[in-house]
């Protein structure tokens, strides 16, 4: 398949603003050379490339090149997705997903594991800074990586490199990010984008670069899943029943359903018996017809796009999913949180 640039390379502080490009065929990346700064570090690549890698990466998807040494992309999935990454000549990967990466893989292929975990909801002042002076100081090629690849990762991505080369015009930072398949209600990560972290001066320490983060707990998960339903319902109540959806009201329903996403992926969750991975898999699957129902149906490999049936929807569908997902948090915590003693019991 050919090898497709998306938008434009811009060749910082020329004075020019685009240029078109043409197909080329798919090409590995190689460590570019770089110049030293005073601190001893190398200076971030110039160029802006912002192309999607129409290769067929084994155990990769919706790979980006943002720069020749600055890629996004998913979670490598088993060890042909490490395969690939070291075929792309990639030094360090850099997880900005919830999940413990796997270190030891990664380092039998001779990269280093770095995991600066961020929310759906925005990135933090100190993260955002702990990645921008990533992409500086750890060597390249970095692959940074979410789960799926389309949201957190090349926002992260995305606000780092504009902390290292503010020149990069937002416009392309924005198209970038919509091409990548960022869902435009994920509206603290486009902020992310449009106002990047400040790039601290000193370089990070390994404490400030570490394998495996610090991952919230089971009860920390819930706490903030908890807190994602009751704002979606604040949001909710209000609400006319042929009365448009407000944005407010769309963010609010896929943050509810990230948070149910991600608090199934933890470890800890993970190893739960079976007839507690049944309610969880039923309030996924409502969190998810909610979300549908508010925002309009998401075909494969594309984010969920508000439809015009979405904007005025069906207020049965709405009613019933509500009700459906506080069945699901009732039966799950008559099950397994209130009728036996669990040191988790803290809602």
């Amino acid at each position: 398949m050919p090898y497709r640039s998306f938008f434009v390379v811009c060749l910082l502080g020329s004075g020019i603003g685009c240029s078109g490009d043409s197909p080329a065929p798919p090409r590995q990346i190689a460590p570019e050379t770089t110049t030293a700064t005073a601190t001893g570090h190398e200076s971030p690549p110039t160029a802006i490339l912002l192309e999607k890698d129409w290769h067929d990466w084994p155990g990769l998807h919706n790979v980006y090149r943002l720069t020749p040494t600055l890629l996004s992309g998913s979670s490598p999935e088993g060890a042909a997705g490490f395969d690939s990454l070291a075929q792309l000549g990639v030094k360090t990967i850099l997880s900005v997903d919830g999940a413990v990466p796997d270190v030891a893989v990664a380092q039998a292929r001779g990269m280093r594991y770095v995991h600066l975990p961020v929310g759906y909801d925005g990135i933090s002042p100190l993260q955002g800074a702990r990645l921008a002076a990533a992409i500086r100081d750890l060597p390249g090629p970095i692959y940074v990586h979410c789960h799926h690849g389309k949201h957190r990762g090349p926002a992260a991505a995305m606000a780092a490199l504009r902390a290292n080369q503010p020149q990069c015009p937002l416009p392309q930072a924005v198209a970038f990010l919509k091409s990548a398949g960022t869902d435009p209600r994920y509206a603290g990560l486009y902020a992310a984008v449009e106002s990047p972290p400040t790039l601290p001066n000193q370089p990070g320490t390994d404490a400030d670069y570490p394998p495996r983060a610090t991952i919230p707990d089971a009860v920390e998960a819930m706490v903030n899943l908890d807190d994602h339903w009751s704002a979606l319902q604040a949001a909710l109540s209000n609400h006319a029943a042929d009365a448009p959806i407000s944005a407010m009201m769309a963010t609010r329903s896929l943050e509810f359903l990230e948070s149910v996403r991600e608090y199934a992926r933890l470890p800890d969750i993970e190893s739960r018996p079976a007839e507690f991975q049944r309610h969880l898999a039923q309030l996924t699957q409502h969190a998810t017809a909610l979300d549908a129902a508010l925002n309009g149906a998401s075909s494969p490999g594309n984010p969920p796009v508000p439809s015009a049936a979405a904007n005025r929807p069906n207020a049965t569908t709405i009613a019933a999913a509500l009700t459906q997902i506080r069945s699901d948090c009732t039966a799950c915590h008559r099950q397994f949180r209130d009728n036996r003693p669990n040191p988790e019991s803290s809602r």
